[in-house]
């Protein structure tokens, strides 16, 4: 997990650029802010979809989070802009970390994918 400038926990993401496939933008971000290499493990993200208001303007948005592989002696060098910080949890323990409730409910149907 990073710690976003905000204050925030939540996992590596961002914007899809032109071209890209939803994975390749999940293992660019992933290498923009952490520095990591990684391997999607399933073909099948976690795709949520919620609202919340900025600025009084109800904004909708569609997160897809992939469940990836990275090497146990991958070293993590964080993207300063963005990110101020990072984690390795074990993936039960990333509930009560996460800040925002959609990242929880990543959290819990990872856990379900993985029967843990």
């Amino acid at each position: 997990m990073v710690l976003r400038t905000g204050g925030y926990w939540e996992f590596p993401k961002g914007k899809q650029e032109k071209g890209e496939t939803d994975g390749e933008t999940a293992l660019r971000e992933l290498k923009e802010e952490t520095n990591l290499k990684g391997e999607l493990s399933t073909e099948h993200p976690i795709s949520l979809k919620y609202s919340f208001s900025r600025n009084g303007v109800k904004v909708d948005k569609q997160v897809k989070f992939f469940m990836c592989e990275v090497g146990l002696k991958s070293k993590v060098s964080i993207e300063k802009k963005e990110v101020t910080d990072y984690i390795w949890l074990p993936v039960e323990d990333i509930e009560q970390k996460a800040t925002y409730p959609q990242v929880k409910e990543a959290a819990r149907e990872a856990c379900k994918r993985l029967s843990v």
